[in-house]
């Protein structure tokens, strides 16, 4: 039982010796470790919510295009984790009943959006369109809070090259 408790002593010693090995983990002992990992679940769990909406499919761009580009936005805003949920249209068709749909998920009016927001119950409404201008993408972006229905942020790129210029330009734009 000696040898046993001794072992586990010389393992908890090692124990508390270890660094965190990822980056952006905050250096220090294992249970900083996990201080810092529950510190990012709780925000995580307490911060803002977002619904990206499908982008619309505009001049050239066919409506495909445009639900590739709302997937590819989904999981770049879901990567960043600056949001503790992101949803997209799928979700919200799941959530709101089909007459509701109908009346809301072809709005673009601010008063529209917000009671689609308020329907999910997110913080957060991400909504835009993709178009061709010549042999250029233009995308268009907004994030408006559902709460006070105030655009808080906008970005509108125009982007030459193939559909991974495209790519590139709107994760990049996403994770600015």
């Amino acid at each position: 039982a000696a040898a046993s408790g001794a072992g586990a002593l010389a393992t908890e010693a090692r124990v508390k010796n270890l660094r965190p090995s990822q980056p952006g983990l905050v250096p220090g002992r294992i249970g900083s470790c996990f201080r810092s990992v529950a510190a990012l679940a709780t925000r995580l769990a307490n911060g803002p919510t977002l619904a990206v909406l499908d982008l619309g499919a505009k001049n050239g761009v066919s409506p495909d295009i445009a639900q590739l580009m709302t997937s590819n936005i989904l999981t770049v805003v879901g990567n960043s984790r600056r949001f503790s949920r992101v949803i997209g249209t799928r979700e919200v068709e799941g959530m709101i009943g089909f007459e509701k749909q109908k009346q809301l998920l072809n709005c673009e009016s601010t008063s529209c959006v917000a009671e689609l927001a308020g329907a999910m119950g997110v913080d957060y409404v991400m909504q835009g369109d993709l178009g061709r201008l010549g042999s250029a993408w233009m995308f268009n972006l907004q994030l408006m809070n559902a709460h006070s229905t105030v655009v808080e942020a906008r970005v509108s790129r125009t982007v030459k090259g193939g559909e991974d210029a495209l790519l590139d330009a709107v994760a990049a734009e996403i994770s600015a």
